[in-house]
């Protein structure tokens, strides 16, 4: 079974684009990016700009990720990295309300919700493993603050005696990951200034801000894809801030 998924994803894997073929060996991180998903969060047509509910979510996750998959060359993928959260849930508690207490319209109960993230994070980074050692970063957002970090307990518990998986569902706000010059800060965005993130990052972990040429702080909540490049000293090379776009609907709200 894991021979048969590896060779059918390799054989969309392109052998030569984006200059892959200038490299030898497994030394690349492939990162899965997916945020602001809002899981139960419901929309309709004439309403909204189209339809939007939890089985379109889980549909567009999973395609997703598959799309992604069949753009990297996956003979050089050494290891994996998964952010999950950011606001991957509509909605944090049975009232149907996030973690600061807005009602939020859903076309689903709560538990119902948990079982099915529950589902695909697991289908999800199960099928990760097979392609190398997968780092789970857990990041919570403004809506689903408090199950978001229940979601990444369940991870934690499920694959503690996985050695091909790695969770951090550290209680911190913000995290942090390297993989040889490249260092990560992951927040959701929506409790600091940006520019100040740079800042923030050799503050709180001076050691990956010091050992890594290429910093990226990436957020979500805003929906939208942008990037900027902050330069701390002329010669030297500072951090980009990169906000990822969501794959949800717009929904009355």
């Amino acid at each position: 079974q894991k021979e048969l998924i590896l060779k059918e994803l390799k054989d969309y894997s392109p052998k030569t684009e984006f200059g892959y073929s200038d490299f030898e060996g497994k030394n690349c991180l492939l990162e899965i990016a997916l945020f602001d998903i809002h899981l139960g969060k419901v929309a309709n047509k004439g309403e909204a700009e189209g339809n939007y509910d939890l089985k379109i979510a889980e549909k567009r996750f999973k395609t997703a990720v598959q799309e992604l998959l069949k753009r990297v060359n996956l003979d050089l993928v050494s290891r994996i990295l998964f952010p999950v959260g950011q606001d991957l849930l509509h909605y944090d508690n049975i009232k149907a309300t996030t973690f600061n207490e807005t009602q939020m319209e859903t076309d689903t109960r709560f538990h119902k919700l948990i079982k099915t993230a529950k589902k695909i994070l697991i289908e999800t980074i199960d099928e990760l493993s097979l392609i190398a050692p997968v780092d789970v970063v857990v990041v919570v957002g403004n809506h689903d603050t408090t199950s978001t970090f229940m979601l990444g307990e369940i991870l934690e518990a499920w694959y503690h005696n996985n050695k091909n998986v790695t969770v951090n569902n550290s209680p911190k706000l913000r995290k942090y990951y390297k993989f040889g010059k490249n260092g990560f800060q992951f927040s959701h965005g929506d409790l600091e200034k940006h520019m100040d993130l740079g800042m923030i990052f050799a503050t709180e972990e001076p050691k990956i801000w010091a050992s890594t040429e290429y910093r990226q702080c990436q957020l979500g909540h805003l929906h939208k894809q942008k990037k900027t490049n902050y330069v701390s000293v002329d010669s030297h090379q500072g951090f980009k801030v990169q906000i990822l776009p969501s794959l949800s609907s717009q929904d009355r709200w």
